[in-house]
């Protein structure tokens, strides 16, 4: 007579391993939503305690460059656009005037990150690896666009 795989024995064995394995993982999520039952109330107690500050573009920008870059970036935009992100001025857009349609709808981060990337092929980078804004300021100086 040939064996079944399992016998018995140790289908009630395996029922039993089974069913203990599932009151165990109950009762774990029983007492995981229990302590995240508790802590919410700590939790938004924390989040209202957060003030939230508004974004700042220029503080952003500052804070990727050192000051004689900001200053030669701030030059500029102060020219270009004086720093309107929404400016249009035929096909350029944004607040260098970039020729690019993508900057219309472009919010401010990734506007300032197309800029930095457009400088920083066109007029290399600082010492310190940053778009080298001012070299785009004397381009600017000189002919009257960057």
């Amino acid at each position: 007579m040939r064996k079944s795989s399992m016998d018995l024995t140790s289908a009630v064995r395996y029922k039993s391993l089974a069913s203990a394995c599932a009151r165990l993982l109950a009762t774990a999520m029983l007492a995981i939503g229990g302590v995240l039952f508790i802590n919410q109330s700590s939790i938004t107690e924390t989040a209202e305690a957060v003030e939230v500050k508004d974004f700042n573009i220029k503080e952003y920008i500052q804070s990727h460059l050192t000051s004689n870059t900001y200053k030669c970036l701030d030059t500029l935009a102060t020219k270009e656009s004086n720093w309107n992100f929404k400016a249009v001025n035929g096909s350029h857009h944004g607040f260098l005037q970039g020729r690019s349609q993508w900057l219309a709808t472009a919010n401010e981060e990734q506007q300032y990150d197309w800029s930095s990337r457009y400088v920083a092929h066109r007029y290399g980078v600082t010492e310190y690896d940053e778009p080298d804004f001012c070299a785009a300021l004397d381009h600017w100086k000189a002919k009257g666009w960057h």
